[in-house]
């Protein structure tokens, strides 16, 4: 019904009135986990609950924060899940890299046939940090393929890509937020080191990836995991400097 009621409304409208009404705004689009969402889905065992109460700073919030950003009218959508790996969890709510970008397109897509995202940030999941150890190969062919099919997507739409990097390990204390989520199988600096450098290695040659090292030299924790504000206000700083660039 409300369908058909919006639907005779449009019709009584003429076309070009209403195309001159519709904001055109460029949106950048958000999708990872919790460095860019604090809250987890509602159907998660976190049961919606957001990390530090989403008291913490995201890159989301921040880039809507931005002057680069607000100077330039666009606007921010995010689909990023606290909690969140590169692959969906059936009966969870978790979505994965492709399908939080297939939800933002569905969110942004809009009658006129135009799609109004234009940029992707990805901040990086929780695979393989903690609870499920992974293997050189799960990295390859889950993690990263993952994003080869995320970029394939958002060529495919016309979208520019930017995936950010990973903090140091030197910069991190995963011991404290293990103990305070109780999660097993937190990774060891090795197996750590080795994902950071094959992730970078892998994903900045994937086409279309604009690759962003936004946590280089730009990383203190409030939680032995999560940025702090001025971590997170400069990482995004980062991100709208190039997006304005563009």
């Amino acid at each position: 019904m409300k369908t058909m009621i919006f639907t005779v409304l449009l019709a009584c409208v003429p076309a070009v009135s209403l195309a001159q009404q519709w904001p055109t705004n460029s949106v950048i689009g958000m999708i990872g986990a919790s460095f860019s969402e604090c809250a987890a889905p509602e159907q998660s065992p976190l049961a919606g609950m957001g990390f530090s109460g989403c008291s913490h700073e995201t890159l989301s919030t921040a880039l809507t924060k931005n002057n680069r950003i607000i100077s330039k009218k666009l606007r921010v959508q995010t689909t990023a899940q606290g909690g969140a790996r590169s692959y969906d969890l059936p009966g969870t709510g978790y979505r994965g890299y492709v399908s939080q970008l297939n939800a933002l397109l569905a969110r942004t897509h809009w009658i006129d046939g135009n799609n109004r995202t234009k940029f992707v940030v990805t901040s990086l999941m929780n695979d393989c940090l903690h609870t499920v150890p992974c293997s050189t190969a799960d990295i390859d062919n889950v993690l990263i393929e993952s994003l080869r099919q995320t970029a394939s997507i958002a060529s495919s739409n016309g979208i520019r890509l930017i995936v950010t990097g990973y903090p140091a390990w030197k910069d991190l204390d995963l011991t404290i937020i293990g103990a305070a989520f109780q999660l097993p199988n937190l990774i060891n600096q090795n197996d750590y080191n080795y994902l950071v450098n094959r992730f970078k290695q892998q994903v900045s040659q994937i086409p279309g990836v604009i690759y962003l090292d936004v946590w280089k030299n730009n990383f203190k924790t409030v939680d032995g995991l999560h940025p702090d504000e001025a971590s997170v206000k400069k990482a995004a700083d980062i991100i709208a400097k190039k997006i304005t660039s563009l």
